[in-house]
């Protein structure tokens, strides 16, 4: 028994002395404690910088939430204008938003706030992704970030991380919310939360409710909703899931809001009309950036099928 306990008190010394030394060598090499880089790295931009490369990314702690909810605190609205600003100077880049908070519910919320301000302030959604499914959990859910300099990073860190640095896939013809006149076949991109693979809408999805009060203040217009997978996946399942997702829209629109169904088109296409081809995603060798591209392939379009459409009267 003494053996054992001796042997598991030296396994413990052993475990403690790696950790040390990890942290130590992460110090030396000017890098931050959990793998947060360091304010000095060469990876930052800052809003004034012209040339940029991917994954370089800009942080700041001037962007805070009312007691650490999913509200923007007013005073940093003027900090994200200077975001908004940054990204219409310099349209060819791709950007995602993170944003750090105790608990995961949190700072997806975040995440959908900030890009919901931004997009009403004209940026085009594809250019603008938030993390949908997830992938860094651990990178924004952490007790407490250290900075080799030894200074603690506030915990209402926020960061924009280039993802390209060429937005020329990017689909062009889009409309603004706010517009008075549209031109047919022009389209806006939305974000609508699905059950994980089926087509399921969840509880809370703010984008189809601005779209329902869009669709109504703009009675003239007859509107297809779209929907496109990523190709992960083959047709057989994917298609028919685009489908499905695309008539659950409309329902929801239908139902919840009284829009009627003739204004209403859906379609489903798979992953027939990507924008991100597959050569592309795979020379990606990040997973994280990887996801990232399929997220752009994966959406929901609200079209102008027509904008002079008549209800037809019996």
């Amino acid at each position: 028994m003494d053996f054992k306990i001796k042997m598991k008190k030296s396994q413990l010394f052993s475990c403690f002395f790696v950790a040390i030394c990890l942290l130590l060598f992460a110090n030396a090499n000017g890098q931050s404690h959990w793998f947060l880089p360091s304010r000095t790295s060469s990876k930052t931009f800052s809003l004034k910088d012209t040339t940029f490369t991917d994954s370089s990314y800009y942080h700041t702690s001037q962007i805070n939430f009312i007691n650490d909810s999913g509200e923007i605190a007013p005073q940093s609205y003027i900090n994200l204008d200077s975001v908004a600003t940054f990204m219409k100077k310099n349209s060819q880049l791709v950007v995602q938003v993170f944003a750090h908070a105790f608990q995961k519910k949190l700072f997806i919320e975040k995440e959908n706030k900030i890009r919901n301000y931004l997009l009403a302030k004209g940026i085009d959604p594809v250019r603008l992704l938030i993390d949908i499914a997830q992938i860094r959990y651990n990178y924004h859910v952490r007790p407490l970030l250290i900075h080799a300099d030894g200074k603690p990073h506030p915990i209402n860190y926020v960061a924009f991380t280039i993802l390209r640095t060429d937005s020329s896939f990017a689909p062009k013809g889009t409309f603004n919310w706010t517009d008075k006149a549209f031109t047919v076949g022009t389209k806006r991109r939305i974000e609508v939360r699905f059950c994980l693979d089926k087509a399921c809408i969840e509880d809370s999805n703010p984008a189809l409710d601005t779209t329902a009060k869009f669709i109504k203040a703009n009675p003239f217009l007859k509107i297809g909703i779209y929907n496109h997978t990523d190709q992960q996946g083959s047709p057989q399942h994917n298609i028919p899931l685009s489908i499905v997702r695309a008539r659950s829209i409309t329902n929801y629109l239908r139902f919840k809001d009284g829009i009627d169904s003739a204004r209403l088109v859906p379609k489903g296409f798979g992953f027939t009309q990507l924008i991100i081809p597959t050569s592309v995603i795979m020379k990606e060798k990040d997973k994280h950036k990887r996801d990232s591209l399929y997220q752009i392939n994966r959406r929901t379009e609200i079209v102008i099928l027509d904008n002079a459409y008549k209800k037809e009267t019996k």
